[in-house]
């Protein structure tokens, strides 16, 4: 589906900083965004612009070590968030150098950043 950035959005605005996929039946979007941002960014979701949206949820993975990784000493040293059930208007704080995914069960909803 097609997508607009608009506004001051850092980063995100990078090629690849933002993608949007919905499904062959259009029941669900997926959208991933990368902060490649030392600091945190929040943003503003608005849910069901002219629907109505069943769940919308929001996980992320964030390391201040660009080039750390997992161990078999430590295997969970970089890991997921837990996957957080979004609500109505709410606003989320992507972490600094973290790629988040918001997966909506409703093909609308808006994310303002601020």
């Amino acid at each position: 589906r097609n997508f607009t950035v608009e506004g001051e959005c850092g980063s995100l605005a990078a090629p690849g900083g933002i993608s949007v996929q919905a499904s062959e039946d259009g029941e669900t979007t997926v959208l991933r965004l990368v902060n490649a941002d030392v600091q945190a960014r929040r943003l503003n979701i608005s849910l069901g612009v002219g629907e109505v949206t069943t769940s919308l949820t929001w996980q992320s993975i964030a390391s201040a070590d660009l080039a750390g990784a997992n161990t078999p000493s430590q295997p969970r040293k970089i890991a997921p968030s837990e996957e957080l059930d979004i609500t109505e208007d709410m606003a989320a704080q992507l972490p600094g150098q973290s790629f988040s995914i918001f997966v909506s069960t409703s093909s609308r909803f808006r994310v303002a950043f601020v």
